[in-house]
């Protein structure tokens, strides 16, 4: 990559969506990075400007919308994230709206929250790095982790996600946290070995548009998952709807989902398989 930077940045561009913004954005770039080799790195670029003299025009909105991942995304960002709800955390958070840039745990008991920093794409032995990550307390006290992997079509889904979820958060939560904060401090470097968080236990799941109840289930099967999200994105005079089948093992979550849901009134629905 740093090769490209160097030599062609406009072909990293169009390789790259995040370096198609930063190229074609800046006049210039300065990268310090422990992966380049000759670090610091330094490029002048020549983007084209043009001053438009005449009214500019933008096309109308096409009447039909179409929806992707970032729309599964959002949902699932809005559905975790009600203020009023009790035992419900979100740890980690695709974008729009959340943050990807680390992994956060509530201890329920005491309002400590303990953050995870500079996570990796993958782990060490054969995890994969969830989407989203959503923290539940259950009735007995401890800490149910979701990890949830979302893409635009259930097909997507890779097999046995499920299982390279649930490894990637298990070992990371494993390692002691980067940093620790409580409500009323900031955050402060974590200095001990161990992290005195309640008993977890972990559990996977994947999301995408909805396009048949056969997507759920096979979903479940295929990518070895507890419980599998598809959204349905209707008309706009009608609410949307949240398709949701869980195995035996995640059952118990469907009654918190229904509730979260019922804080967005008639304009979101469950549907419960």
């Amino acid at each position: 990559m740093w090769n490209a930077f160097e030599n062609s940045p406009q072909q990293l561009a169009r390789q790259n969506g995040l370096w198609e913004a930063i190229i074609n954005l800046s006049d210039a770039v300065l990268v310090d990075s422990t992966t380049a080799a000759n670090s610091p790195l330094s490029l002048l670029l020549h983007r084209e400007r043009r001053h438009v003299q005449e009214k500019v025009r933008f096309p109308s909105a096409t009447p039909t919308t179409a929806f992707s991942e970032q729309d599964v995304d959002t949902i699932l960002h809005l559905l975790f994230t009600q203020p009023e709800a009790a035992g419900v955390f979100e740890a980690m958070c695709n974008p729009p709206g959340g943050d990807w840039s680390g992994l956060s745990i509530l201890n329920f008991e005491v309002g400590e929250v303990f953050r995870w920093t500079s996570l990796p794409r993958v782990s060490g032995v054969g995890g994969k790095r969830p989407d989203h990550v959503v923290q539940f307390l259950s009735s007995h006290g401890h800490s149910i982790l979701l990890a949830i992997e979302s893409k635009n079509r259930a097909s997507n889904l890779g097999p046995n996600v499920g299982t390279r979820l649930k490894t990637y958060i298990q070992q990371l939560v494993e390692t002691p946290p980067t940093i620790v904060k409580t409500a009323d401090t900031p955050w402060t470097l974590w200095q001990e070995d161990e992290v005195p968080l309640p008993t977890f236990s972990f559990m996977s799941g994947g999301a995408f548009c909805w396009r048949g109840r056969k997507d759920l289930e096979n979903s479940i099967v295929r990518g070895q998952l507890d419980i599998a999200f598809a959204v349905e994105f209707r008309p706009i005079e009608q609410s949307t709807l949240l398709h949701v089948q869980a195995g035996a093992a995640a059952e118990f979550l469907l009654p918190k989902i229904h509730d979260l849901a019922q804080y967005f009134g008639r304009r979101l629905e469950t549907q419960v398989y």
